[in-house]
């Protein structure tokens, strides 16, 4: 009797770990599905960012280190 109160015990420990498991996936997913075009913009905005740098770096000397106005140009 003693085994048995064990045994079911320790399957609804493991049922409810499978649970929050499988409920922590589900909602990530939803998440990622719902971010998903943000976080591409995200990226985009990174590599365009990346790739304009050394622009910016020139346009700074050119201007006598003036960053602001090197930004708006």
């Amino acid at each position: 009797m003693n085994q048995s109160a064990t045994n079911t015990n320790f399957q609804r420990e493991q049922s409810g770990k499978f649970t929050v498991i499988l409920l922590v996936v589900g909602i990530s997913l939803l998440f990622l599905a719902m971010i998903r075009t943000f976080l591409l913009a995200l990226l985009l905005a990174g590599v365009f960012s990346g790739m304009c740098f050394p622009l910016f770096r020139r346009l700074t000397g050119r201007l006598g280190g003036r960053t602001r106005l090197a930004a708006v140009v």
